[in-house]
């Protein structure tokens, strides 16, 4: 139950009743509080508005303070009466109001205590007992750590699957969501702020008096629970009543832009349009910036501890420096703007004062000094800074102390504010076009001296007073949510964690689409969530290094293609299109199994063990592109000439089987039919890698639920931004800088384009020829054009198996499974007569909510749509079409008593893989030793066309771009 009326009767009782030195009385207008509490309120607000916060007297923060409370008393009684959750909302608003506004003078307790009563209500009626879904979680978790721990069990494959287990249904169940960092590279720190390891009192006390510079204090907090809670979206969510409480945002690049403002916004707002969403149309930087929010959230303290260092007795401003020169009365008002006011008579704390700032990665803090010494900890993401000694101060261009305050001009008139502790130099114009003479512009600018760190999460720095400090961080955009582009930003992720780089790796990726995963995708079949069907992508292997550790270390389960799918005494078979040239028995019998290899050996002789063989040697020579000296590779066709893999690449499939001593038969009817289903292409036209990559598909597996879920994952332990629905259209480089500017259209050509700039690297994660990107200056080398397969997909539901009549069998005899072709022996692609490439029944849907007869899964591979008479042919049942029949009606003519569901797709699935012995550049502009540039991950469809290989790309090009940052670009 919200506040009893009776709680909220003594608040109205504390608010009228004061005694007679209560600031109130000089407003004369208290006994009027309960019945003109609004009208109170805009005397009050117009008032503090009129003026500068140091010359509004006590009496108005106080009025406005208690004319809100009163406020809230009232929309509470009227919740009362009508039940309606959204008062609740207006009532914290108007608390919020009397803190932001008033600073809640005299009655911060009361607020607070008001506060922390409707929390409690909104939680207890957001989830009035503890939810299955939460005991659940709290068990997974605490199972999970057990499993950890258990280092006792008897098999420690058993564990290691209870732990997958656990760690995936521990996702599934709580899908966190972090605050996201976005991706930058940046120069080579040349003069780094030096570093001490979690110095003792003693040690830090003799630094501030002697060394009197600033220092990066390493470990000096890592037990603060925020480090690991103040990145979970949901934390703030929860500790802002659901998003309602409202805080002031800097809206605009930085407070000494003319275009800079401040809007009291509620939390959720902020989050979600300037953190969260930072794709929107409107691209105005949302900042929380310098804001108490300590004091307007008390429960945020229980998350840090006030460094002891703090507690010191600090020395003075350095002699001659400017804040040394200022008066102390006037020192208060040489910071950057505040947004909580400390009226006048309320001492603010005189040893520790605690600010938050709170934005997406691109905010930066123009060149200014504070007249306080500085503890600056960084709890979430990282970030860059220089900083200049006081002493240079006259070299910085300080601004005038009689600067016009445009942000206030509206609500005060043409007012002036002290801005001289404020340079007037653009350092973030200096760092986007450094080839630029600034030096013409401010005088011997380049001869300061200064000094620069980029401060990690744990990290605390150090800023004496009066010391000029800028701050700013960089960005990397990856376009492109596939395998290669999610790989390479988890990567990055993860190499610059274990590197020593100086580089904040903070990412932000580009996706046209609503969702992670490029070609790999999920169709629910009868758009029933609980039966996914692979459409693209469908296996990998334990032998993909990337995508199998993935698995385990996201705790994914997957699944094996071992069941049966059919009642049908074959697993699978390969036709030429007038025999079964080969069937695989439906068995789990060893001894059948041994028999399939004896039938093959029989039939072909020892040439499938040789393609075994060649096979392995294949793999092995693959996995050496993972490890140095390989890896990392600048070039691709020099790292397949130096695993030795180019001698496959250089023959088609047919002619280094050949070569080999493979007989023709077993390449036709066998290597062939896997060629087919997996690229769509014949031996003679695949090149060799291709088709024994066909072949090596021992331990085939598939994430249950879908392949998705590792891309998706990536992204998520990435800390980065996703930008869905954002079709980048441009790439435009900035000569002076060298950085680069996207075009995104947010709507796929509706016109409403926004452009993201800034950017020191760009991924292109997508096929060249099918990103329609435009790049500016033109790229001098781009990606050549690589035609690729124009794959049909079909998927659909019958209560029909295959037809033996189909495949000239008689009608008791058993179709396989899954069917495969190839040519006949001899034939060339040219004449090939098969309206499918394969057709594979996935699965058995008994009978129940979708149907009243079991509905086989199939999935259909073809070069061309699917018509309903080659359907009705194929699995046996009649077609009949009012009229005259139609030879090109598709499946959406077929009647739901035979086909009872259905999706198709058309792919530009893979390349056409010819015999190739050149690749498309990695690097796509001419810095090829540096990090920033245009990075190309596609090139490698052209070797090999998977999954893997998209991602092991993607991972290449974050291990170049962390090593170039390590070399000191």
């Amino acid at each position: 139950m919200v506040l009893p009326l009776s709680y909220l009767g003594q608040v109205m009782s504390c608010v009228l009743v004061h005694d007679a030195n209560d600031e109130i009385l000089k407003c004369q207008c208290s006994p009027d509080l309960a019945q003109r509490y609004n009208g109170l309120l805009e005397l009050a607000d117009e008032k503090i508005h009129v003026f500068p916060f140091s010359d509004v007297k006590p009496c108005w923060f106080r009025l406005y303070t208690d004319a809100s409370i009163v406020k809230a008393v009232k929309i509470l009684e009227e919740y009362w009466d009508l039940g309606r959750p959204g008062l609740l909302i207006e009532a914290v608003a108007a608390l919020d109001m009397a803190l932001l506004m008033a600073g809640g003078l005299g009655r911060e307790e009361l607020i607070q205590d008001m506060l922390t009563n409707l929390q409690v209500h909104m939680e207890t009626d957001a989830d009035t007992a503890e939810t299955d879904s939460q005991a659940k979680r709290r068990r997974l978790a605490a199972e999970w750590t057990n499993g950890k721990d258990e280092q006792h069990l008897p098999a420690e494959a058993d564990s290691r699957a209870k732990r997958r287990r656990l760690a995936a249904e521990w996702t599934k169940s709580k899908d966190e969501q972090l605050l996201p960092a976005e991706a930058v590279s940046m120069p080579k720190i040349s003069c780094p702020v030096p570093a001490i390891a979690a110095p003792s009192l003693e040690d830090f006390h003799k630094h501030l008096h002697d060394r009197r510079e600033p220092v990066i204090l390493r470990g000096a907090f890592n037990h603060w629970p925020a480090l690991h809670k103040w990145k979970k979206v949901s934390f703030w969510e929860n500790a802002t009543l659901a998003g309602s409480r409202l805080v002031p945002v800097e809206l605009g690049r930085s407070y000494v832009d003319s275009d800079w403002g401040q809007e009291i916004l509620p939390f959720k707002r902020f989050l979600h349009e300037y953190i969260l969403d930072s794709s929107r149309r409107d691209s105005r930087t949302g900042y929380l910036a310098q804001h108490d929010l300590f004091k307007q959230i008390p429960a945020l303290y229980a998350d840090i501890t006030t460094p002891d260092y703090c507690y010191l007795d600090a020395p003075p401003p350095d002699a001659g420096t400017p804040v040394a020169l200022t008066k102390s009365a006037k020192t208060q008002q040489l910071s950057h703007p505040s947004t909580l006011p400390q009226p006048v008579g309320q001492s603010s704390n005189p040893e520790v004062q605690s600010n938050i700032w709170f934005g997406p990665a691109w905010t930066i803090s123009p060149l200014h000094h504070d007249p306080y010494h500085n503890i600056l900890c960084q709890v979430v993401g990282k970030k860059y800074l220089r900083l200049y000694s006081p002493h240079y101060s006259s070299r910085l261009q300080p601004m005038s102390n009689m600067v016009s305050a445009p942000h206030l001009t509206e609500a005060k008139g043409d007012l002036t504010i002290d801005m001289s502790n404020t340079s007037s130099i653009d350092v973030a114009a200096m760092e986007v076009s450094p080839h630029e003479d600034w030096d013409s512009t401010y005088p011997n600018i380049s001869e300061v001296p200064y000094i620069e760190c980029v401060l990690e999460a744990g990290q605390a720095l150090y800023i004496p007073i009066g010391w000029w400090h800028y701050q700013q961080s960089y960005r990397v955009a990856i376009i492109g949510g596939g395998a290669a582009g999610s790989s390479a930003a988890y990567h990055l992720r993860k190499f610059a964690n274990e590197s020593a780089v100086d580089a904040p790796i903070e990412i932000a990726l580009f996706e046209a689409s609503a969702r992670i995963g490029g070609r790999t995708t999920t169709v629910d079949v009868f758009g029933d969530d609980s039966l996914p069907i692979e459409l693209g992508a469908s296996i990998f292997v334990k032998a993909n290094p990337i995508l199998y550790n993935a698995t385990l270390d996201f705790g994914l389960d997957i699944k094996g293609f071992a069941e049966k799918k059919i009642e049908s005494d074959f697993e699978w078979g390969i036709w030429d299109g007038t025999n079964f040239v080969f069937k695989q028995a439906a068995s789990e019998s060893r001894w059948l199994g041994y028999w399939d290899v004896i039938k093959l050996i029989w039939k072909y002789g020892i040439s499938p063990i040789k393609v075994q063989r060649l096979t392995q040697a294949m793999v092995g020579r693959f996995l050496q592109l993972y490890e140095e000296p390989v890896f990392p590779f600048k070039v691709l066709q020099e790292a397949v000439a130096e695993t030795e893999l180019m001698p496959f690449m250089a023959l088609t499939g047919l002619e280094l089987m050949r070569e080999k001593g493979v007989s023709d038969s077993f390449a036709n009817d066998i290597i062939q039919a896997s060629t087919r289903v997996n690229y769509a292409q014949n031996m003679a036209q695949i090149h060799g890698l291709e088709s024994l990559v066909c072949m090596a598909t021992d331990g085939a597996m598939a994430v249950e639920g879908g392949n998705w879920q590792i891309f998706d994952q990536m992204t998520k332990r990435a800390d980065l931004t996703v930008h869905h629905s954002s079709l980048v259209t441009a790439v435009v480089r900035d000569q002076d800088s060298g950085k680069y500017a996207l075009q995104v259209d947010g709507d796929k050509g509706a016109g409403a384009n926004i452009q993201r700039d800034g950017f020191d690297t760009v991924i292109l994660a997508a096929p060249y020829q099918f990103a329609n990107l435009s790049f500016s200056p033109v790229l001098l080398s781009p990606p050549e054009r690589i035609e690729y397969v124009s794959l049909h997909v079909t998927l659909f539901t019958s209560p029909y198996s295959l037809s033996p009549t189909f495949f000239d069998l008689d009608e008791q005899s058993q179709v396989p499974s899954s069917v495969f072709t190839t040519l006949p022996l001899g034939s060339s692609g040219e004449d090939d007569q098969h309206k499918f490439f394969s057709v594979s029944t996935l699965r058995t849907i008994p009978p129940g909510k979708h149907s009243d007869k079991p509905q086989y899964v199939y999935k259909i591979f073809s070069s061309h749509r699917l018509t309903a008479s080659f359907l009705a042919e194929l699995y046996g049942f009649p077609f009949y079409q009012p009229g005259e029949a139609s030879a090109e009606a598709g499946i959406d003519s077929v009647g739901k008593e035979y086909i009872s569901w259905y999706y198709e797709k058309v792919w530009h699935s893979y390349p056409y893989e010819i015999p190739r012995t050149t690749f498309a550049d990695i690097k796509l502009t001419n810095d090829a030793s540096s990090p920033s540039g245009i990075w190309y991950t596609s090139g490698i469809e052209s070797f090999i066309s998977t999954m893997e290989t998209s991602a092991l790309m993607g991972r290449n090009v974050a291990k170049l771009i962390v090593e170039g940052l390590q070399n000191g670009y």
